[in-house]
């Protein structure tokens, strides 16, 4: 598809295009009067800012914190089961936990180096901010003070479990201990049991000790003691001392798993803040409807022409018919098609045109038939044509074929005028010549004659059409116009363009499809017909 056949699109359903458009600036319209109905409702929005530790300078991991808590652990303050805790003890149930949002960052800088001189604080991850976002401000003050809760909850629970594990790793290590001193003692047992027993002596005394800097007595080993008794005896003491460790953590884990750490402490609890969202810039939905506009401005009548399968333009017809286009007929309505041209009209200089440019091909046959492939488009276009060639000083003569064309005798004011069958008839017997004008209606053009329509047997017309030209040429008729029926539509169509050896095809726009055109232009090839040229009709742009 080229430009011109873009901008003939648009020039031909105009109103289309004005509609489309009218139609994105209504819309346009409606955005600009509701969008300050359209932005979102007002929002109040409450704050915590919690304190947590951090990796050290070099580093290490802060004492008895898990790694899952360092910098906050974003899926902690963010998981459903975080903040479906806040909403429960905030007393948020149904449809409200729709209007809520929770929030969460830290103040972590990765450009923060360890070692920089000035504030140690500032990007190193150690202040979380917890948000939450409610319709009303006492609703988002109760809900900040649960989900501050419900975090530090989280984060209990993660060292809480951390600490348990700690728990079952001190208490499996002090069995183990103690299982391996077992097997320990019961070797010394069996190799020297006074050994065992001054080992077992010394392991009272160090625990009864209580005097700070005391010393329990050593143990006495011979000095021509077994190396196998010497061995086991260290092993026995290295094994005290480990149980006595295990002990120890284990107390340590045990306790703090029942009081377990949040290792979070609130520093500041800013006021609410009314959130009040920004009416939506007019200026980007200015430019979608703008745009949007001309698109459909231009598409849809385009789509209309894409989809639409008859012949609306003379390319076209000329392409389908293999015929030129000699004249576009601007016709505003069926009833121009019906009637003589008014003189000094836009279609009267058209049909004028028709007939001058008919005329100055200098191949204007004697004998013309002006049809169409369906419809009755000709009608009046052989009427003015025959008109307009009788304006440029031509005899001739118009022949009616169909009661439809009867318009053409009632305009002249002729009554009882011979007919198409008895100019036949009449030709047919021989006593045509000298007689024909007299038989023919003339019209307000002395140099127009007209031939009233009636229906002729086909038989008729094979043997008196010929004699009839014959006739009308030896009165000094220059031109034959015959009004013919639609070609694809009434057999008798063909005789009229096999008679003539010539056809003016008649193309009403948006009434004759491309496949109608070509069917019409291969059966006028069969009849051994030539188009003259193709006639145009269309509305006027």
């Amino acid at each position: 598809m080229q430009f011109a056949d873009v901008i003939g699109s648009v020039r031909r359903h105009w109103r289309v295009s004005v509609a489309m458009f009218l139609l994105s600036i209504i819309g346009l319209g409606v955005f600009l009067f509701t969008r300050k109905q359209a932005r979102g409702s007002d929002k109040w929005q409450a704050q915590v800012l919690l304190l947590v530790p951090v990796r050290g300078k070099d580093g290490a991991l802060p004492a008895g914190v898990p790694a899952e808590l360092l910098q906050g652990q974003a899926q902690i303050a963010l998981s459903s089961e975080t903040t479906a805790a806040a909403m429960d003890a905030a007393g948020i149930k149904g449809d409200d936990r729709d209007r809520v949002t929770f929030g969460f960052k830290t103040n972590f800088d990765p450009s923060a180096t360890a070692g920089k001189t000035g504030n140690q604080t500032t990007g190193k991850g150690d202040i979380l901010t917890l948000t939450v976002t409610a319709p009303e401000q006492a609703q988002a003050v109760k809900l900040i003070d649960a989900y501050s809760d419900s975090y530090s909850n989280a984060r209990r629970k993660k060292v809480g479990e951390d600490d348990n594990g700690s728990t079952k790793g001190a208490r499996t290590s002090l069995e183990v201990y103690k299982n391996q001193l077992a097997q320990v003692d019961t070797q010394l047992q069996a190799l020297d049991a006074n050994v065992l027993n001054q080992l077992r002596a010394f392991d009272a005394t160090q625990t009864a000790a209580t005097a700070p800097g005391q010393t329990p007595p050593a143990v006495y080993l011979p000095p021509d003691a077994n190396t196998d008794v010497v061995l086991l005896a260290s092993q026995h003491r290295a094994l005290v001392d480990r149980i006595a460790v295990a002990r120890q953590k284990y107390a340590d884990s045990s306790a703090d798993a029942l009081t377990p750490s949040s290792f979070a402490t609130v520093v500041e609890r800013p006021n609410p803040t009314e959130i009040v969202p920004p009416v939506p810039s007019p200026w980007m939905p200015v430019g979608v409807a703008l745009g949007l506009g001309v698109l459909l401005a231009i598409g849809v009548p385009v789509l209309i022409d894409v989809l639409d399968r008859t012949i609306r333009e003379p390319r076209s017809a000329m392409k389908a018919l293999g015929a030129p286009v000699l004249s576009t007929l601007p016709v505003h309505s069926e009833a121009d098609l019906a009637r003589l041209a008014l003189p000094g009209s836009a279609l009267d200089a058209a049909y004028r045109a028709l007939a001058t440019t008919s005329v100055a091909t200098d191949q204007l046959p004697r004998a013309i038939v002006v049809t169409s492939p369906v419809g009755d488009a000709q009608d009046g276009v052989a009427a003015n044509f025959a008109r307009a060639l009788a304006d440029l000083g031509l005899d001739v003569a118009l022949i009616a074929t169909d009661d439809r064309q009867s318009w053409y005798v009632d305009a002249v004011t002729a009554t009882g005028a011979p007919t198409l069958t008895d100019m036949i008839a009449v030709a047919q017997s021989g006593r045509l010549n000298g007689q024909i004008r007299e038989r023919l209606v003339t019209s307000d053009l002395s140099n127009l004659t007209v031939v009233a329509p009636s229906e002729v047997q086909a038989d008729d017309l094979l043997e008196g059409l010929p004699r009839l030209f014959e006739g009308l040429a030896s009165a000094g008729v220059d031109v034959i116009v015959i009004a013919g029926p639609a070609l694809l539509e009434d057999p008798s169509a063909t005789i009229f363009a096999w008679s003539t050896r010539s056809v003016l095809w008649v193309i009403e726009a948006g009434q004759v499809t491309d496949q109608e055109a070509r069917e019409a232009a291969s059966r006028l090839e069969l009849a051994g017909g030539t188009p003259f040229g193709v006639a145009m009709v269309s509305e006027p742009t």
